[in-house]
């Protein structure tokens, strides 16, 4: 209805109030007054149309003064825009790629080049920070908190305006990153051609269920907490960490090496020797989930130990619904009590895609984290890769074939140094003259060696030796000779013994049949395929070929008899996010010294 038609309708209802006269009749006063109250009614509805009717279009009524008015933001006119994105010069990945996905959406969508920043660059003579950007993640913009409507727990977000300021955050990289995504496929959308105005309306805010609704230390709800963690823990306890945070689903502040520079409530995560002024609370516990001082501490005495720990409090989380609560006493100390042991033997594989495959072999071993590893086809890259990951968790030791003509590769032992002490070890050649670097038989292909390790356990001064090889792959004559020298090593030592490798050797095999037989075969001592004696066994074949399954069986875990009791027996055939760590499929035992 136009203006000059609602006050039209306006008079002629005043006219028919005022023509109204009250009969003295009583049941013709009732019907009167409900006539005079429905045309009251109508004058009312009628001024709240005209009002309306006045009002430009897109804007409400603000007669209170109560309501915000909405904020329009002109981001891309005609396909140019005066705006940029900005993410974090310390932004995780997921954030980092979410903002290049940004940019291209701004390409395709509308045809406009927005330029791409992270936080640090100092911005040319003249630049204003406040000046038009969309902020992606974490960065060192400031926003209006009111409006920002932080902290989120990990897997919320939020897309909103602060200021000139378009701001896309999340509760964590992989929430930042979700936002992108919703903000290309739910708002970038095109006003007319080549234009976007991103409006406050369209404000996004997201929050996701979680099974832990609070997490509270000592009646402190812990999203109070900054997480403190040192600069010396490796990348894969800070994955397992963020993991933590990610079920707890708290949003936490890191500030990684400041954990001695707050006055304010910390959690804090590490080793006794990062913090050594709560080793004392340790007590005979290898790690520590309590309250002290005001403070959360997640303390144990190794990385290993810190690992486990980790894990324990996940499966508590895991079987929790609803509050956690942490409080001060020795309850939450993790005690390590098993007797067990375990090893793996893992060809890596050490010529193709060792960057593509590195993060899937390191996601195996710290799931199953091996007390005592054996790789083969150890390349550099390898070692650098795993010293790196598994710093202060394992130490390792062997030498590399020495081979000339042909990249060096090592069948390194690496040892949990929670657990053990280095008593002895070194590295041999598999041919005539062991001790002499570089030497092979003339019937091998290649250079061939065995890496080994005397290893005490810490805890009752028990030794074992423990050998990894890797045997010629061209025929089994060669296979047969170095295996001589290799049973003649072993035979040197009253330890328990524990062999594993890359035998390129199927079960049917003479190489297999002289390490099993024992005395009927051969004089040397009698050795077990754990794959045989396990208690439970998950039997596949080893060897994958970077296909599906296992095709054959190469790779081997060897105990020496009556010295052991294996419960597990495991081939790995999982792929990691798509990937084959290898195309051998690693072999995992876990077992107990019987003396």
């Amino acid at each position: 209805m136009h203006t000059k038609q609602l006050a039209a309708q306006l008079q002629r209802i005043r006219r028919r109030i005022s023509d109204c006269t009250l009969p003295k009749n009583k049941e013709m006063k009732k019907t009167n007054l409900l006539v005079l109250l429905l045309l009251l009614l109508s004058l009312l509805l009628c001024l709240s149309a005209l009002l309306a009717a006045c009002t430009p279009d897109g804007e409400k009524p603000d007669d209170t003064g109560s309501e915000t008015p909405e904020v329009k933001l002109s981001v891309v006119s005609g396909g140019a825009t005066g705006y940029k994105i900005i993410f974090g010069a310390n932004a995780a990945d997921a954030e980092s790629k979410a903002a290049l996905r940004l940019q291209r959406a701004f390409k395709d969508k509308l045809g406009a080049e927005i330029e791409l920043s992270i936080d640090s660059i100092i911005p040319a003579a003249g630049y204003v920070e406040s000046e038009k950007e969309i902020v992606v993640g974490s960065t060192n913009r400031t926003l209006d908190e009111a409006e920002a409507g932080t902290p989120f727990r990990t897997s919320d977000y939020k897309i909103g305006i602060s200021g000139e300021k378009i701001y896309i955050i999340g509760g964590s990289p992989e929430a930042t990153s979700a936002a992108v995504d919703t903000f290309i496929s739910d708002i970038l959308k095109s006003d007319t051609e080549g234009s976007f105005c991103f409006s406050s309306v369209s404000a996004v805010v997201y929050r996701a269920e979680y099974r832990i609704t609070s997490f509270t230390a000592d009646g402190a709800e812990l999203s109070d907490y900054t997480v403190l963690l040192s600069n010396r823990l490796p990348e894969l306890i800070l994955s397992k960490i963020d993991s933590l945070t990610a079920k707890i689903g708290s949003l936490y502040g890191i500030a990684p090496g400041k954990a001695y520079e707050t006055d304010g409530k910390a959690f804090l995560i590490g080793t006794t020797d990062i913090y050594p002024e709560y080793a004392s609370l340790m007590g005979d516990a290898s790690s520590l989930f309590t309250v002290s001082d005001g403070k959360v501490l997640l303390m144990a005495e190794s990385n290993y130990h810190l690992m486990k720990a980790i894990d324990q409090i996940m499966n508590d989380l895991e079987a929790t619904e609803g509050a956690y609560t942490l409080s001060t006493g020795k309850n939450n100390c993790i005690l390590e009590e098993s007797p067990t042991l375990s090893s793996m033997s893992f060809n890596l594989y050490g010529t193709t895609d060792i960057e593509k495959r590195r993060g899937a072999v390191g996601t195996i071993i710290m799931k199953y984290l091996p007390d005592v590893l054996g790789i083969q086809e150890g390349k550099t890259e390898w070692l650098g890769y795993l010293n790196r990951q598994f710093s202060g968790i394992y130490a390792s030791v062997g030498t590399g074939n020495s081979e000339n003509g042909y990249t060096e590769t090592y069948n390194n032992i690496y040892y949990n140094i929670a657990k053990f002490n280095l008593i002895e070890s070194g590295t041999f050649w598999l041919s005539d003259t062991p001790d002499v670097p570089g030497t092979k038989f003339s019937s091998s292909k290649r250079v061939r060696t065995a890496t080994y390790a005397v290893l005490e356990l810490k805890k009752d001064g028990s030794r074992i030796l423990y050998v990894n090889t890797h045997l010629d792959n061209l025929s089994e004559t060669p296979r047969l000779e170095q295996l001589e020298v290799l049973l003649g090593f072993i035979d040197k030592y009253d330890y328990p013994t524990v062999i594993t490798g890359d035998f390129n050797s199927n079960m049917t095999s003479n190489v297999y049949r002289k390490i099993t037989a024992g005395k009927t075969f051969t004089t040397h001592r009698v050795l077990l395929d754990s794959r045989e004696v396990a208690a439970e066994a998950y039997k596949y074949g080893t060897y994958n070929g970077l296909k599906p399954g296992g095709t054959g069986i190469l790779d081997y875990c060897f105990v020496s008899d009556g010295d052991f009791n294996v419960s597990l027996y495991r081939v790995n055939t999982e792929l990691v996010n798509e990937v084959y760590p290898s195309d051998h499929n690693s072999v995992y035992i876990e077992y107990t010294l019987l003396k």
